[in-house]
């Protein structure tokens, strides 16, 4: 009985032992979420000026793979308000970033809505953050005032006060202004 509890004890020292090598690899192949945190929040600034708040309801940043990123999911943008009008913002389930760079991507029932009410809604924008620019090539839905456009593919600058839909279709008032 001594003799197999000795053996046991054995072998779990000798698996336990720390390997520097495998050890080295193993950081080196990990590809997964280095941090991730819940109930995510920040303010963005540009010049000391703050221009918007992210809040997600997790957030991932992959600093291990082999271009950086950050993953945010279930997102909110809201952009910083304009006094005497409603605030702007942009909502996607989900939004990639590179750290240290200023271009988003937003996917999975994207909407933007500005300060005046305007509408727009994709499935996925790239959005320019330093440019204040966003474009994407999938079906659209713009809904401004009393006007409903639908194309395919897309330019606007983020305030949704100037856009170009391409493939466009829809009603306009000429009435409105």
């Amino acid at each position: 009985m001594r003799t197999a509890c000795l053996a046991g004890m054995l072998f779990l020292f000798w698996g336990c032992s720390n390997d520097q090598k495998a050890v080295e690899a193993l950081a080196q192949s990990f590809d997964g979420a280095v941090v991730e945190q819940r109930g995510f929040r920040a303010a963005v600034s540009q010049g000391g000026r703050q221009q918007f708040t992210v809040h997600a309801k997790r957030m991932e940043q992959f600093t291990k793979a082999e271009v950086p990123y950050v993953r945010y999911y279930d997102v909110v943008v809201q952009m910083k308000k304009i006094p005497g009008k409603r605030g702007a913002w942009m909502k996607a389930e989900q939004v990639v970033q590179r750290p240290g760079q200023q271009v988003w991507l937003a996917e999975g029932r994207v909407v933007v809505q500005n300060q005046d009410g305007n509408r727009l809604e994709t499935e996925s924008i790239v959005w320019d953050a330093q440019t204040g620019r966003i474009f994407g090539e999938r079906a659209v839905r713009l809904t401004a005032s009393s006007q409903i456009l639908t194309g395919t593919g897309f330019e606007a600058d983020d305030r949704l006060e100037t856009y170009t839909l391409f493939n466009a279709a829809g009603q306009m008032d000429s009435n409105n202004k």
